[in-house]
């Protein structure tokens, strides 16, 4: 079982780092791209050429020309003095291009697609790009993003936001949201109007609370353990990965504790499979509304409710109730033998037998 020693502090966000990240955000902020991409800063430095780019000893401000569309992988890799990048014309960022930079001001208002690790470990607190369609792997991890607006964005890279800051998502074309994609952010509401696949790790260690995912399939392992959701009703859902909503609870930063657990109904009508400890540790949980006939036209892993006292199976009618009850009776070692059986709808429940 996964330790709750969950990753919200990168390992490599130290003391020294904490001091110099503060020092370097309050030069940052003299550092202002404006709409029309004109840019004031202590130091501004202008690029006209990416194959034999002006070096940075000093803090500045990158002003890329508006001949360059693309900027080529590891161009300032490393370099801790630049704390602004203004490339108003450019389409394509490379990997790692400022990887491990101290870029806190971003404009980027043509970019279509990111690189992996391409802003990776900066101090970038928002991205609102309006073009952008494809991000790579770890692109903006370890940054201080709180607010994203990425509309065209149909596939989220694996890790592209892990260790963030982020309340805020408005990506209503993204279709795919990759292995740990917003793990360890402090998201609340999750509103994906077209996601179909949501991978391991994606969204746990957050504060979600709500869930609005009307064409999701596939769930992947971890996806949201840890965090305090209530109410569960996917209706397209097929498959949840393991531990997926293992102990939904609230996660204390300034105490380092977690809260009781919420979770208490979960509506899952078109499941086929279901992961091992997939809802355990819920002891809140009361009903789990289900359409299937019988027990094994699902995929169950073992100790699905482990942790969970005796939540109530509903299914739609006596009839399969019935046959839910005689299955689990003939089969002991069922990971639903823990549940009670009940039929009807959320208006009117009634147990079984």
């Amino acid at each position: 079982m996964k330790n709750k020693e969950l990753r919200r502090v990168p390992n490599y966000l130290t003391r020294t780092n904490q001091v110099l990240k503060i020092g370097l955000l309050i030069i940052a902020m003299l550092c202002t791209f404006t709409a029309s991409a004109s840019a004031q800063c202590l130091n501004a430095i202008t690029v006209t050429d990416v194959t034999n780019p002006p070096k940075v000893t000093n803090l500045s401000c990158l002003l890329f020309s508006s001949n360059i569309v693309t900027i080529p992988a590891n161009l300032y890799k490393s370099n801790g003095f630049i704390v602004g990048v203004d490339a108003s014309k450019v389409v394509t960022v490379g990997n790692e291009a400022f990887y491990r930079c101290a870029i806190a001001s971003l404009y980027l208002p043509e970019v279509k697609t990111v690189g992996n690790n391409a802003f990776q470990r900066n101090f970038i607190t928002r991205l609102d790009f309006q073009k952008l369609e494809t991000i790579g792997i770890n692109a903006f991890a370890g940054n201080e993003i709180n607010y994203l607006d990425l509309p065209k964005i149909e596939t989220i890279g694996n890790g592209a936001f892990f260790s963030n800051s982020l309340t805020t998502l408005f990506l209503k074309s993204a279709v795919t949201i990759g292995d740990g994609a917003f793990s360890a952010n402090k998201i609340a509401t999750i509103d994906l109007p077209q996601a179909v696949t949501i991978g391991d790790y994606a969204f746990d260690a957050n504060k979600v609370s709500s869930i609005k995912m009307p064409k999701a399939e596939a769930i992947g392992n971890y996806a949201f353990w840890y965090n305090p959701i209530a109410e569960l009703s996917l209706q397209k859902l097929i498959s949840i990965g393991d531990y997926a909503f293992f102990e939904c609870c609230l996660y204390d930063d300034a105490t380092n504790t977690y809260s009781s657990t919420t979770l208490k109904v979960v509506e899952l009508p078109n499941i086929k499979s279901i992961g091992s400890y997939a809802f355990a540790n819920n002891p809140n949980l009361q009903y789990v509304f289900l359409n299937a006939d019988l027990p094994s036209d699902i995929t169950a892993g073992s100790n699905i409710f482990q942790g969970s006292g005796q939540p109530m199976i509903v299914l739609k009618n006596q009839k399969t109730a019935r046959d839910w009850y005689d299955y689990i009776q003939a089969n002991p070692s069922s990971p639903w033998s823990v549940c009670k059986i009940g039929y009807g709808n959320t208006n009117n429940i009634r147990t079984y037998p």
